[in-house]
């Protein structure tokens, strides 16, 4: 089964169920991977995730 999610919530724990992620930056896909891999690349992600965590 495939599920398209969106959303604005940026909770590891949820975020982590998911087996891809698509991050978009201006209507362009930015970066992809799993939140591990997004968060190890320390990119556009990591830094949305760490402002929103704070």
């Amino acid at each position: 089964m495939t599920r398209v999610v969106v959303t604005h919530t940026l909770e590891a724990a949820l975020l982590r169920r998911y087996d891809g992620i698509l991050v978009l930056k201006n209507g362009r896909i930015a970066e992809s991977g799993s939140f591990d891999e997004l968060m190890e690349k320390k990119g556009y992600f990591y830094a949305l995730f760490t402002v929103a965590q704070g």
